[in-house]
């Protein structure tokens, strides 16, 4: 069996997404590549489909090319040779060399340099499509591969098949009919207008037949219209000499019409004109009784003004009279508390009282020196409580910062991986939707338990396992791509990753490789959850891949000879990998060297948060014996607080005693001022009555006058409205006959307009 023109003879890629150096001879047929997740399987196809000139988009990996290329490579290159079967020529070779800061490619043809509009015309030629799910189809596409329809799957897999012609030859047989379906509707078409012109000349013989007959008759007609004219033009001299006669009465009508409106229209005008005077007239008797009110109610208000002045008088009366009643209330009261205060004088004891009183204030004087020193003993120990109390803040802050990195991770994720962190978030919200925990990537889950050991486990995992979504059921998974890649379209990777059933161990303790330098497994660097761990240690035997240092390094090649177990193992600065030729028997092994981390950097010190952790626990210690401590000074120095209030208490009440005699007797003396002020203040009510019914005559006497000018204003008022509802009166009779004068030389005007259409109105031609 030999290959097919076009074929793919060889595929080599360098640097390109996991391989250093990818290099496949693939057989004439049926080609099957098998192995693992993560080994690289897809990076075939990726390799095939960009070498071959395709869109990486058709990938939903990246729709960059320079995200293909290895971490840590500034370059890939990808050649892919496909078969001619020329006789005599050589196959075709194409090169794709892909750079990581340039924004274009490198094409080259048969080692010869090209661009990729070659590229893609030799495709062409050699029918190859990469973009056609019949011929090409990724893993992803499958759904779009499912939802094709039968037409679209027949055209796709002619052109995967036999190219161009089976394609053209399809499209003109596809014309070819649709132009045979075009002819037979025109036929029937045609069919039907011939069947309906038929009937159509049916009916324009019987129409033809009317028209003729249409024609006898109009000549008929046109005989008899020429008779009417000469019976027309006798009719219409008859009526001329009528319409004579008929003007010359009507205009002796007009003019005696018109004599007889001259007088009303004259007589309408005169009583327009005196309507218009009395009208004037009333206007003015208006203003007038506008005057009269304003004064009558200027008037008005001086009465009432005089009623308000009595009262407030009698107001101001009886307030005088309240105060002397409640100054002689006063006095009385002050006479009682005089006697009061006097009798209190005569029984207080001044020595005894001065001697209690001294007591009490040496009493008080040690309880004030007590607090002074308990004060100051709790000043200190509360400074010392602050202070602890800022060490406690500044350790909590310190380890939330060495706890709390998901957040920082996030945002380095941000710029280069935009679409999963959106995911992230919108995950975050719609956990419910999952019947299954969905984890978030690794990237976010692994917690490397030091950060110098985080280049071993992120150059271990490729960036898409890192980056991708484990699901534990495949019905999450269909939920999951129909809501984050067909409804949001952002292109993340998503795993589906079974429970193990048995846990994972290494097949030695660490124990045994110590003397090598070897300290930990991988799976023992990180923590994450159990399934995830799991599915580390199923795929990338992270359980049996030991982690060793400086020394490691120095005995690799005792560790190849005494441990044929390890098939791959980390030193301090490199990745080995053991493999034993299947043909030649010999050990072979592989060092690459390990870069720094870059996504995995953010991982929490655990052993800096245990000494934190720690530091923070005798803090807390601390913080609570001294706590002890200001409970019991506090409670001493609320004893003798208490101590010291009741003796101030005592030494208080004592000393209001003994201020209290001089007190009252200086109350007294103000007591006594007090009531000789308000026998000072006597008033004579029978004085103010007097003056008071003579204010209240006055202003009575004003009231009268007042009441006296509103009658003669309102008498002169009823005879200013008599006349002008006489005016009115006169006026609207005025009006009346002006209007009725009016009306009767409308009535003869339309008379005579009448005429006038009547005169001028030309004969009629009627028959």
């Amino acid at each position: 069996m030999q290959h097919t023109h076009g074929s793919v003879v060889r595929i080599r890629a360098e640097s390109f997404m996991c391989w250093d150096v990818l290099e496949i001879l693939p057989k004439p047929g049926l080609n099957v590549i098998l192995g693992p997740n993560g080994n690289g399987k897809s990076s075939i196809l990726c390799a095939l489909c960009l070498g071959l000139g395709g869109n990486p988009k058709i990938l939903m990996r990246s729709d960059k090319e320079r995200d293909f290329i290895k971490h840590g490579h500034e370059k890939a290159s990808i050649l892919i040779e496909l078969h001619n079967s020329t006789p005599g020529a050589k196959n075709f070779v194409i090169q794709r060399v892909i750079f990581q800061t340039a924004k274009s490619n490198v094409w080259y043809i048969d080692q010869k340099r090209s661009d990729k509009e070659a590229v893609g015309k030799l495709m062409k030629e050699l029918n190859v499509q990469v973009e056609n799910l019949c011929q090409f189809l990724p893993q992803h596409a499958m759904q779009d591969f499912a939802r094709m329809s039968s037409q679209e799957l027949l055209e796709n897999t002619q052109k995967a098949v036999s190219g161009v012609e089976l394609t053209r030859l399809h499209e003109r047989l596809k014309n070819t009919g649709n132009s045979l379906q075009l002819r037979e509707r025109d036929l029937s078409r045609l069919i039907s207008e011939r069947d309906q012109a038929t009937v159509a000349n049916r009916r324009i013989e019987t129409e033809v037949r009317q028209f003729r007959e249409f024609q006898r008759q109009k000549d008929v007609l046109q005989a008899l219209q020429r008779k009417r004219i000469w019976k027309e033009c006798e009719c219409a001299r008859e009526e001329l000499r009528m319409a004579k006669t008929q003007k010359e009465d009507t205009e002796a009508s007009f003019r005696a019409k018109k004599e007889a409106s001259d007088p009303l229209l004259r007589d309408a005008e005169q009583a327009n004109k005196r309507a218009h005077t009395a009208q004037e007239k009333n206007r003015e008797m208006v203003n007038v009784i506008r005057n009269m009110a304003t004064e009558a109610n200027n008037k008005i208000r001086g009465v009432q003004e005089g009623a308000r002045k009595i009262e407030d008088l009698e107001r101001q009366f009886t307030e005088k009279r309240q105060e002397v009643l409640k100054r002689e209330s006063q006095m009385k009261e002050v006479r009682r508390v005089i006697d009061a205060m006097k009798r209190q004088l005569q029984q207080f004891d001044g020595d005894a009282l001065k001697a209690s009183l001294d007591e009490h204030t040496r009493r008080h004087n040690q309880c004030t020196d007590q607090l002074e020193i308990l004060e100051e003993e709790l000043r200190a120990l509360t400074r010392q409580s602050q202070a602890l109390q800022q060490r406690d803040t500044a350790m909590t802050k310190e380890l939330s910062a060495l706890e709390d990195v998901n957040h920082q991770k996030l945002e380095r994720m941000r710029q280069r991986f935009s679409q999963v962190v959106s995911t992230v978030l919108w995950l975050r919200e719609n956990m419910h939707l999952f019947r299954h925990p969905v984890f978030e990537p690794m990237i976010l889950t692994l917690t490397v338990r030091h950060p110098a050991w985080s280049k071993f486990v992120e150059f271990l995992l490729p960036e898409r396992d890192l980056t991708a979504f484990l699901l534990e059921d495949y019905d999450d998974l269909t939920t999951f791509n129909e809501h984050v890649r067909r409804q949001k379209g952002w292109r993340v990777n998503a795993l589906v990753i079974s429970k193990s059933k048995q846990p994972f161990r290494a097949p030695k303790q660490i124990d045994a490789y110590r003397h090598l330098g070897f300290q930990h497994y991988i799976s023992e660097l990180v923590d994450a959850p159990e399934t995830v761990l799991n599915y580390l240690c199923h795929q990338y035997k992270v359980h049996q891949i030991p982690v060793g240092d400086e020394r490691s390094k120095e005995l690799v090649e005792r560790i190849v000879e005494t441990c044929p177990e390890m098939r791959r193992f980390f030193t301090a600065s490199d990745l080995y990998s053991i493999s034993k030729s299947r043909y030649s028997g010999r050990t072979v092994s592989r060092c690459k060297q390990v870069p720094p981390a870059k996504w995995l950097t953010g991982a929490a010190n655990r052993d800096a948060v245990r000494d934190k952790q720690d530091q923070l626990q005798k803090v807390r210690a601390e913080m609570d014996q001294l706590k002890e401590r200001v409970g019991l000074k506090q409670k001493q120095l609320r004893d003798v607080q208490r101590l010291r209030e009741e003796s101030a208490a005592q030494r208080k009440a004592l000393a209001e005693k003994r201020s209290s005699h001089s007190k009252l007797q200086s109350d007294i003396d103000m007591e006594e001022r007090k009531l000789s002020h308000l026998e000072s203040m006597d008033v004579d009510l029978d004085a103010e009555k007097r003056a008071l019914a003579q204010a209240i005559a006055k202003v009575n006497d004003g009231r009268v006058a007042a009441v006296a000018a509103l009658t003669d204003t309102f008498q002169k008022l009823d005879g200013v409205c008599l006349r002008k509802m006489q005016a009115e009166m006169g006026m609207d009779l005025w009006k009346k006959l002006a209007h009725d004068g009016e009306v009767r030389a409308a009535a003869f005007r339309e008379e005579m307009n009448k005429l006038k259409v009547s005169t001028t109105t030309p004969p009629s031609t009627a028959p």
